[in-house]
């Protein structure tokens, strides 16, 4: 077989094949990761509307504010935004732990560790993305909510990476494919 034999063979190969899918420079960035957590938080909170007595809290829980003023949002510089995005991780972290202190049921433990090893892991992402950890040393300066109540910890939760997490990690990504 001379080279046009081996061309002609080569394209036959190439005009059989289907163009690949894009892959993201960062698979941290593929944007079924953060689904992930998202669908994840979603199921604990929808477990949570079935709960009775036992879901109710002996004390009192300060989780941050989710709602997000898009408009607010975009003018905020990437340090301010990563501010709210660490205090928010780190308020639900003690938020967790305190529940894990209170609840007996199996079940309900069971959701607080998942959310709570998910919670680590949404940690791990926004390290992987360069995001440095902001912590302000006053809560005062973030807006916070209260939650007495297992499922409205797992609804705030749930608003929470549907908000600010997911759109601080998908600007993150996308300066970074710049």
């Amino acid at each position: 077989m001379g080279i046009t034999g081996f061309l002609a063979l080569l394209l036959l190969l190439c005009g059989n094949l289907k163009p690949a899918k894009s892959i993201p420079v960062r698979p941290i960035c593929d944007s079924r990761v953060m689904d992930k957590f998202i669908k994840e938080a979603k199921e604990a909170e929808i477990a949570m509307e079935s709960c009775t007595q036992t879901c109710d809290l002996t004390e009192e829980l300060s989780l941050p504010e989710t709602k997000v003023n898009f408009k607010d949002w975009k003018q905020m510089d990437r340090k301010a935004q990563a501010e709210e995005v660490w205090n928010g991780l780190a308020m639900f972290t003690t938020a967790m732990l305190q529940v894990r202190e209170l609840v007996s049921d199996n079940a309900l433990i069971y959701s607080v560790d998942k959310t709570y090893s998910n919670i680590r892991s949404v940690k791990r992402v926004l390290k992987s993305l360069n995001v440095q950890e902001e912590l302000t040393s006053s809560s005062s300066l973030q807006t916070t909510l209260t939650a007495r109540t297992l499922r409205r910890l797992f609804l705030v939760y749930s608003n929470f990476l549907r908000g600010k997490i997911k759109l601080f990690v998908t600007e993150a990504c996308r300066q970074d494919d710049r």
